[in-house]
């Protein structure tokens, strides 16, 4: 179980599955009049996006880190924690958004993580 706090893999796969869906999501908006497409369907590419992302790095991570179902919830909840961290210290001020309605429209979304996560090592336990 320490190899996930120690792996680099780890943390730096953690911070990319925030990185990547919120650069990601910079083409979709223009600085002077918002966002370019309907708000449902952007939110929708992003969690399709961001579930993509993660899986991947998931797969990449688990390559090297042989999971089991501990090390899968921990790494997924690790990864949690880092997307909330990061989207309070960075998303919300941007947004100018509270954090309840953060929370609702897209904090509870990143529960996919520790999800997908956990799904694959229960299957690595088998």
């Amino acid at each position: 179980m320490q190899a996930v706090f120690t792996s680099w893999k780890v943390w730096v796969a953690g911070l990319l599955s925030w990185a990547i869906p919120f650069f990601g999501s910079f083409p979709f908006y223009d600085p002077v009049t918002g966002l370019m497409i309907p708000l449902i369907f952007f939110k929708s590419i992003m969690v399709v996006f961001g579930a993509l992302c993660g899986t991947a790095l998931l797969v990449w991570v688990f390559r090297a880190l042989r999971p089991s179902l501990a090390i899968a919830v921990t790494v997924g909840c690790l990864w949690l924690g880092i997307n909330w961290a990061l989207d309070v210290v960075a998303l919300l001020p941007m947004a100018g958004m509270e954090i309840g309605t953060w929370f609702t429209d897209i904090g509870l979304r990143y529960l996919t993580i520790p999800i997908i996560a956990t799904g694959m090592g229960f299957v690595a336990n088998r």
